[in-house]
């Protein structure tokens, strides 16, 4: 048999491909035989270059064994041989199907295993098993490996789906993340296969070139079979997200298929009508598969991850998966979601996607300055819009609310005082109000802090004022701080108001000259304050402020470089003077107010980015606030962007804990998050007007 050896890049590494021949050259004797070829058998042999010669060569020599019963029930022959798959009737005369076998044309060395490396792997699997405290990560893998799988038309050599995804997971999200130090031995992986019946191939095993050659020796080994049922496979994943209970390991969901699900939905409510009667089959799927990963996310929040991935043909279905990924969204959870097509290239990308999302929970659940694992507080969650349908007006008619009382519960209520950079006691609250309501579950949570409904309550247990948040400390070792937890958020919150009063003077001013800027909207920060509520051991500390419209609310800038609607961060872009290192004043260009303006229409969502940037020259490049987000409120005259959450970036050398933690915070990254600001920063026009005027001023 011909065979001609050709390359494919697979991520990083070179893959060899055996290109077969696509015709045999059959004996007398093979060509006797008489086979019936189906359409259906014939556009698989086509799809896999498996010529007619192949298949009567399998007949007469190859190994035979019952096959799996198909659908219907109806019992089939297998017959292997040559590195083919034939499926046919019980009279070994009618073609049912045929294929390649696992890891046909591809060729991936394993690692060679040195004593060194078995015995780290042995210590490993010791950890893992004995104290879970120590996973810093729990993956959990389902692969597609259904009979569509097999179907060899990926890439120009029509490489199985199969083969090309293990391949992908095995480099891209095994080898090259140790390769990187992303990944070790504490990071925990777990492989399921999704088909009819769905199984562990893996289960918790550390990230290794011992777990590498595993998934290689599945390449080669795992068999696409019938259908790819998306129940079992999310009831068993859930099962193995629950193997570790400890807050502190980062969980991640990765589920990756090439099509629709073919989950045989039947009635559970015998003698019933089903809530499904009436709906079309998508919708069925819908209503029994997408809250299983509500449910995850609603147990387990941002601490785990669904990121899923549709590898098949463009025109594929993937609604489901999708569908899968915003469910988990609304309570709290970080998800992806990728259709890929059939291309390599967008496989492995979308894999070095997942984990990033991973790196990102590990690093939230990692104390910076020690290394040590930090722990997720136990909670229950509300869908994130869960409050625009709750009705309720007091606390009489909900158990869903813990009620704190004046002078008995409340400690103390204190605001952040910018001058005397301290708290100070606040006495205002609203009329009637004798106790605070906080309700039960969060419906909100970020990289630091989570989020739930607060309200004030009069003497009849009725809410008074408006609608309110709480926010508190994410993570357990934070608890016993009470109300000092709050202080850099506070202080950061206070410092952002400032800057937003000076940045909108400016906007005034330079309406006034008749620049077309009236209606442009303001920026404001919420004013916080924090209250101490009395709990055993520690006291809890909250902080509080209005609550704004979770379906309005937007990122307009992160902390990373990220800008809203900036669809690729470009990692080479420089400024063509690099405003952080530079100590010298930009030279002046000639341009009046006017010719900036003609230069390009200025657009509301210039005003955040134009913000971050005056920061940065109105406090004489000292700091660069940003992480802007909240909501633009249109109902006012001028529109205002209500903000919260900044993150502020002090430069080093004006940083008053040079040597110690960041002067704001966990999120202060100093000049390395100045940097990044500028790296995907690009100025408006806005940007050049208050550049040009806050030059003009006393920095702040």
């Amino acid at each position: 048999m011909a065979k001609q050896e050709c390359f494919v890049d697979v991520g990083s590494l070179t893959t060899r491909l055996n290109n077969r021949s696509s015709e045999l050259n059959p004996d007398n004797h093979t060509s006797l035989i008489t086979v019936l070829s189906s359409t259906h058998g014939r556009d698989r042999r086509r799809q896999r270059r498996i010529s007619k010669g192949d298949l009567q060569a399998a007949v007469k020599y190859g190994k035979k064994e019952f096959a799996e019963p198909n659908s219907k029930g109806e019992q089939m022959l297998k017959y292997t041989h040559a590195d083919i798959v034939y499926i046919t009737d019980l009279t070994s005369r009618k073609e049912i199907t045929s294929w390649v076998v696992p890891g046909f044309g591809i060729h991936i060395d394993k690692i060679n295993i040195t004593k060194e490396m078995k015995d780290d792997h042995l210590k490993a699997c010791d950890l893992i098993n004995s104290d879970k405290t120590k996973w810093t990560s729990h993956t959990v893998c389902v692969i597609d490996q259904s009979g569509s799988m097999r179907k060899a038309d990926v890439g120009e050599h029509a490489a199985s789906r199969s083969d090309v995804v293990w391949a992908s997971l095995a480099i891209d999200f095994v080898l090259n993340r140790i390769k990187a130090g992303l990944a070790t031995s504490t990071d925990v992986i777990t492989v399921i296969c999704m088909r009819r019946h769905c199984t562990i191939q893996l289960k918790c095993q550390p990230t290794d070139e011992i777990l590498y050659n595993k998934i290689i020796d599945l390449l080669n080994s795992s068999e696409p079979l019938s259908g790819g049922n998306y129940i079992p496979a999310l009831d068993l994943a859930e099962k193995m997200l629950h193997e570790n209970p400890c807050g502190s390991c980062s969980l991640m969901l990765l589920f990756l298929s090439d099509g629709k699900p073919s989950d045989i939905i039947r009635n559970p409510y015998k003698g019933c009508k089903s809530p499904t009667s009436g709906m079309s089959v998508s919708e069925r799927y819908a209503f029994y598969i997408v809250p299983k990963a509500a449910k995850l996310a609603q147990t387990f929040g941002r601490r785990l991850s669904i990121s899923t991935m549709g590898f098949g043909p463009a025109d594929e279905d993937f609604s489901i998966l999708k569908r899968m990924s915003s469910a988990a969204k609304d309570y709290g959870s970080m998800t992806n979601h990728i259709n890929s097509s059939l291309d390599v290239k967008a496989l492995s990308s979308g894999l070095v996607q997942f984990s990033s999302t991973l790196t990102t929970q590990k690093t939230e659940c990692t104390e910076l300055s020690t290394g040590a694992l930090r722990t997720v507080q136990r909670v229950t969650r509300e869908a994130r819009n869960a409050h625009l349908l709750d009705k309720t007006t007091g606390v009489n008619e909900s158990s869903s609310w813990t009620v704190y009382k004046d002078r008995t519960e409340i400690r103390y209520r204190v605001k952040w005082d910018l001058e005397e950079d301290i708290f100070l006691p606040m006495e205002e609250k609203t009329f009637g109000s004798v106790a605070v309501a906080v309700h039960k579950s969060i419906f909100g949570e970020g990289a630091e802090r989570m989020v739930r409904r607060f309200r004030e309550v009069d003497v009849n247990g009725e809410f008074v004022g408006n609608k309110l948040v709480a926010k508190e400390s994410r993570f357990v070792e934070d608890t016993e701080q009470g109300i000092k937890f709050h202080e850099s958020f506070c202080k950061t919150q206070a410092e952002a108001s400032r800057v937003a009063e000076a940045f909108n003077q400016r906007l005034d001013e330079l309406s006034s000259r008749k620049n077309n800027l009236g209606s442009l909207p303001r920026v404001r920060f919420l004013s916080c304050s924090v209250f101490a509520i009395y709990r055993k051991p520690y006291d809890l500390g909250l902080l509080v402020e209005e609550m704004l419209d979770p379906t309005l609310y937007k990122k307009w800038n992160g902390n990373n470089g990220y800008v809203l609607d900036r669809k690729k961060v470009n990692q080479s872009f420089q400024p063509t003077l690099d405003p952080l290192f530079e100590e010298e004043e930009e030279e002046e260009d000639d341009l009046t107010e006017q010719e900036y303006m003609g230069r390009s229409k200025i657009k509301p969502d210039d005003v955040p980015q134009a913000f971050s940037h005056f920061s940065y020259f109105i406090s004489d490049r000292k700091m660069l606030i940003c992480d802007l987000q909240g909501v633009l409120d249109e109902t006012t005259t001028p529109p205002m962007f209500a903000l919260t959450d900044p993150v502020i970036h002090r430069r080093k050398r004006f940083s008053k804990n040079y040597k110690t933690a960041s002067e704001y915070g966990r999120t202060d990254r100093g000049d390395k998050g100045c940097k990044e600001f500028f790296r995907t920063h690009k100025c408006s026009a806005l940007c050049h007007l208050m550049k040009k005027t806050s030059r003009m001023e006393t920095p702040i």
